[in-house]
Protein backbone atom coordinates (compact mmCIF):
# COMPACT_ATOMS: atom_id res chain seq x y z
CA UNK A 1 0.00 0.00 0.00
CA UNK A 2 2.94 2.42 0.59
CA UNK A 3 4.24 2.64 -2.75
CA UNK A 4 1.10 2.58 -4.59
CA UNK A 5 -0.46 5.04 -2.88
CA UNK A 6 2.38 7.29 -2.60
CA UNK A 7 2.81 7.34 -6.41
CA UNK A 8 -0.80 7.51 -7.18
CA UNK A 9 -1.19 10.53 -5.16
CA UNK A 10 2.78 12.30 -6.49
CA UNK A 11 2.63 10.85 -9.63
CA UNK A 12 -0.81 10.36 -10.95
CA UNK A 13 -2.63 13.32 -9.35
CA UNK A 14 -4.82 11.36 -7.71
CA UNK A 15 -6.51 13.59 -4.44
CA UNK A 16 -8.81 10.62 -3.01
CA UNK A 17 -8.22 6.78 -2.10
CA UNK A 18 -11.12 4.69 -0.38
CA UNK A 19 -9.13 1.38 0.41
CA UNK A 20 -11.88 -1.59 0.92
CA UNK A 21 -10.91 -4.80 2.55
CA UNK A 22 -11.36 -7.27 5.14
CA UNK A 23 -10.83 -7.26 8.74
CA UNK A 24 -10.16 -9.70 11.12
CA UNK A 25 -12.36 -8.28 14.34
CA UNK A 26 -11.48 -8.74 18.17
CA UNK A 27 -13.77 -10.91 19.69
CA UNK A 28 -16.80 -8.74 20.91
CA UNK A 29 -16.11 -5.60 18.87
CA UNK A 30 -18.26 -6.61 15.63
CA UNK A 31 -19.49 -9.28 13.56
CA UNK A 32 -19.44 -11.39 10.29
CA UNK A 33 -20.54 -9.00 7.61
CA UNK A 34 -19.88 -5.77 9.52
CA UNK A 35 -18.89 -3.05 7.75
CA UNK A 36 -16.54 -0.83 9.10
CA UNK A 37 -15.50 2.83 8.24
CA UNK A 38 -11.80 3.41 9.93
CA UNK A 39 -11.40 6.77 11.71
CA UNK A 40 -7.87 5.96 13.55
CA UNK A 41 -5.36 3.29 12.56
CA UNK A 42 -3.35 2.63 15.24
CA UNK A 43 0.42 0.39 14.30
CA UNK A 44 3.68 -0.80 15.92
CA UNK A 45 5.23 0.27 12.30
CA UNK A 46 8.04 2.13 11.70
CA UNK A 47 6.77 3.10 8.00
CA UNK A 48 6.03 6.96 8.72
CA UNK A 49 8.84 7.67 11.11
CA UNK A 50 11.39 6.84 8.19
CA UNK A 51 9.07 8.17 5.39
CA UNK A 52 8.67 11.32 7.39
CA UNK A 53 9.51 12.25 10.69
CA UNK A 54 6.14 11.14 12.17
CA UNK A 55 6.78 9.97 15.41
CA UNK A 56 3.09 8.90 16.43
CA UNK A 57 1.66 5.07 16.43
CA UNK A 58 -1.89 6.65 15.53
CA UNK A 59 -3.00 8.31 12.39
CA UNK A 60 -6.08 9.33 11.31
CA UNK A 61 -8.01 8.92 8.24
CA UNK A 62 -8.96 12.27 6.18
CA UNK A 63 -12.36 13.48 7.77
CA UNK A 64 -14.08 15.10 5.48
CA UNK A 65 -13.83 12.22 3.13
CA UNK A 66 -15.27 9.81 6.01
CA UNK A 67 -18.00 12.17 6.42
CA UNK A 68 -18.73 11.40 2.56
CA UNK A 69 -18.90 8.09 3.11
CA UNK A 70 -20.47 8.03 6.71
CA UNK A 71 -23.32 10.25 4.88
CA UNK A 72 -23.51 8.18 1.77
CA UNK A 73 -24.23 5.22 4.03
CA UNK A 74 -27.27 6.89 5.70
CA UNK A 75 -28.38 7.76 2.06
CA UNK A 76 -28.02 3.69 0.90
CA UNK A 77 -29.35 2.32 4.10
CA UNK A 78 -26.10 0.76 4.51
CA UNK A 79 -24.99 0.26 8.22
CA UNK A 80 -21.49 1.10 9.49
CA UNK A 81 -19.50 1.02 12.62
CA UNK A 82 -16.79 3.58 12.96
CA UNK A 83 -13.19 2.94 14.88
CA UNK A 84 -9.88 2.31 15.29
CA UNK A 85 -8.02 -0.57 13.33
CA UNK A 86 -4.91 -1.76 14.34
CA UNK A 87 -2.73 -1.84 11.00
CA UNK A 88 -0.36 -4.73 11.34
CA UNK A 89 3.12 -5.36 9.02
CA UNK A 90 3.12 -8.85 9.91
CA UNK A 91 -0.02 -10.85 8.47
CA UNK A 92 0.33 -14.17 10.67
CA UNK A 93 1.92 -12.39 13.67
CA UNK A 94 3.07 -15.15 16.25
CA UNK A 95 3.71 -12.65 18.87
CA UNK A 96 -0.17 -12.16 20.79
CA UNK A 97 0.09 -7.89 20.27
CA UNK A 98 -1.97 -6.39 23.54
CA UNK A 99 -1.49 -3.32 22.10
CA UNK A 100 -4.78 -2.95 20.09
CA UNK A 101 -6.73 -3.43 23.58
CA UNK A 102 -4.90 -0.19 24.16
CA UNK A 103 -6.37 1.57 21.74
CA UNK A 104 -9.59 0.05 21.61
CA UNK A 105 -8.74 -1.23 17.70
CA UNK A 106 -12.14 -2.87 16.32
CA UNK A 107 -9.96 -5.34 14.08
CA UNK A 108 -6.68 -5.87 12.55
CA UNK A 109 -5.47 -5.10 8.58
CA UNK A 110 -2.28 -4.27 6.91
CA UNK A 111 -2.92 -1.26 4.85
CA UNK A 112 -4.76 1.78 6.61
CA UNK A 113 -1.40 2.99 8.47
CA UNK A 114 0.60 3.63 5.22
CA UNK A 115 -2.10 4.75 3.07
CA UNK A 116 -3.18 7.54 5.80
CA UNK A 117 0.45 8.35 6.42
CA UNK A 118 0.70 8.94 2.48
CA UNK A 119 -2.16 10.85 2.72
CA UNK A 120 -1.05 12.91 5.60
CA UNK A 121 2.63 13.65 3.97
CA UNK A 122 1.37 14.79 0.58
CA UNK A 123 -1.86 16.73 1.94
CA UNK A 124 -4.06 14.12 0.63
CA UNK A 125 -7.19 12.07 1.19
CA UNK A 126 -7.49 8.39 2.64
CA UNK A 127 -9.99 6.33 3.96
CA UNK A 128 -10.85 2.66 4.10
CA UNK A 129 -13.71 1.03 4.52
CA UNK A 130 -13.60 -2.85 5.87
CA UNK A 131 -16.06 -5.65 6.29
CA UNK A 132 -15.35 -8.17 8.95
CA UNK A 133 -14.76 -11.41 7.26
CA UNK A 134 -13.41 -13.50 10.70
CA UNK A 135 -13.26 -12.92 14.36
CA UNK A 136 -10.13 -13.22 15.24
CA UNK A 137 -9.42 -16.63 17.72
CA UNK A 138 -12.48 -18.11 16.65
CA UNK A 139 -12.03 -20.45 13.71
CA UNK A 140 -16.35 -20.97 14.02
CA UNK A 141 -16.76 -17.37 12.73
CA UNK A 142 -15.31 -16.83 9.33
CA UNK A 143 -16.06 -16.33 5.80
CA UNK A 144 -15.78 -19.19 3.30
CA UNK A 145 -13.33 -17.98 0.38
CA UNK A 146 -17.13 -18.21 -1.76
CA UNK A 147 -19.06 -16.25 0.90
CA UNK A 148 -15.86 -13.56 0.54
CA UNK A 149 -16.51 -13.38 -2.76
CA UNK A 150 -20.11 -13.01 -2.54
CA UNK A 151 -20.51 -10.69 0.61
CA UNK A 152 -18.63 -7.09 0.00
CA UNK A 153 -21.31 -5.99 -2.28
CA UNK A 154 -22.36 -3.45 0.41
CA UNK A 155 -18.96 -2.51 0.99
CA UNK A 156 -17.74 -1.86 -2.64
CA UNK A 157 -21.29 -0.15 -3.20
CA UNK A 158 -20.91 2.38 -0.64
CA UNK A 159 -17.25 3.02 -1.88
CA UNK A 160 -18.40 3.87 -5.33
CA UNK A 161 -21.41 5.56 -4.28
CA UNK A 162 -19.17 7.18 -2.06
CA UNK A 163 -17.04 8.43 -4.86
CA UNK A 164 -19.75 10.09 -7.03
CA UNK A 165 -19.72 12.86 -4.09
CA UNK A 166 -16.19 13.51 -4.00
CA UNK A 167 -14.23 16.47 -5.78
Amino acid sequence: MGIYSYELYKFYDVNNIIRIGTTGAYEGKADIRDIILVDKSYSDSNYAKIQSGFDDNIIMASENLNKTIFETAKENNIETKTGTIYSSDVFYNQIKNEEYKKYNCIGVEMESFALFANSKLLSKNAACILTVSNIINNEKSELSAEERERSLNKMIKLALESSRHME
